[in-house]
């Protein structure tokens, strides 16, 4: 690859956190190219973790700490930790918010005063039928997940984050949850599938319109990206207007 074969002045990468997974292929790459200066471009240098944080050292190469087996002797204690970060972080990274002057006591990006307006919505009869078939895959994997706590059987509290967001994802396009697989938040796939089918809702006392019950057994159901959401037909519309005014 004629990326790797040429020694680069300056290699900087745009959205950093998005190698935050250290043994992923994409960060491995990102790191093995060969540059004199190194430079991580983020907003959220750490997502849910400390080691998303080494992910950027190790791009960096940021000796010692590149080093994992150092990196976790150094991040191990978690009272220290946090001061050890705090010493790290003021030695690299170069912040930069919106109120931030230059030498000249501009800002140095003038942005409009913001407004927020709340909108109510209300999804179509369609995609009602699609987010009712979602919630009762998502309280079947729920009620596993409740089960698995009262029995203290190994569980994430990831997975009710992961529950509420597939739902706040088909209020915004149905495309974003094509996959209602909900084996992917519980470590036994295998058990999951078993016991899920011993969860599952009775649809008949659950939903009344039989046009839904006959989505909720559909276990292929496929999303189109160019359905015109809801909510999408609304953002859309506002921002034309918003054109126009100008």
């Amino acid at each position: 690859n004629p990326l790797f074969a040429v020694k680069w002045q300056r290699v900087v990468l745009d959205e950093a956190h998005r190698i935050r997974s250290h043994k992923s292929q994409t960060s491995q790459a990102c790191t093995a190219i060969d540059a004199i200066y190194r430079w991580g471009l983020t907003g959220t240098p750490i997502h849910n973790k400390a080691d998303d944080f080494y992910s950027l050292l190790h791009f960096l190469h940021y000796s010692p700490f590149d080093v994992y087996s150092t990196w976790k002797l150094f991040s191990s204690n978690q009272y220290k930790s946090i001061e050890r970060m705090k010493t790290i972080v003021r030695s690299l990274i170069l912040r930069r918010t919106k109120t931030d002057y230059d030498l000249n006591g501009k800002l140095l990006v003038p942005l409009p005063s913001k407004q927020i307006e709340d909108i109510w919505l209300k999804l179509s009869d369609e995609e009602m039928k699609h987010y009712q078939h979602i919630r009762i895959e998502m309280t079947d994997a729920y009620k596993l997940f409740i089960r698995n706590r009262r029995e203290k059987k190994k569980t994430n509290t990831v997975v009710l984050f992961t529950l509420m967001l597939k739902l706040r994802q088909a209020c915004n396009h149905l495309s974003l949850v094509k996959d209602l697989s909900t084996d992917d938040v519980f470590d036994d796939k295998d058990d999951v599938a078993l016991e899920l089918s011993m969860f599952k809702l009775d649809l008949s006392d659950t939903l009344n319109d039989k046009s839904i019950q006959s989505l909720a057994k559909d276990a292929e159901l496929q999303y189109d990206i160019a359905f015109m959401s809801t909510k999408l037909d609304c953002l859309l519309k506002k921002i034309d207007m918003i054109v126009n005014q100008r």
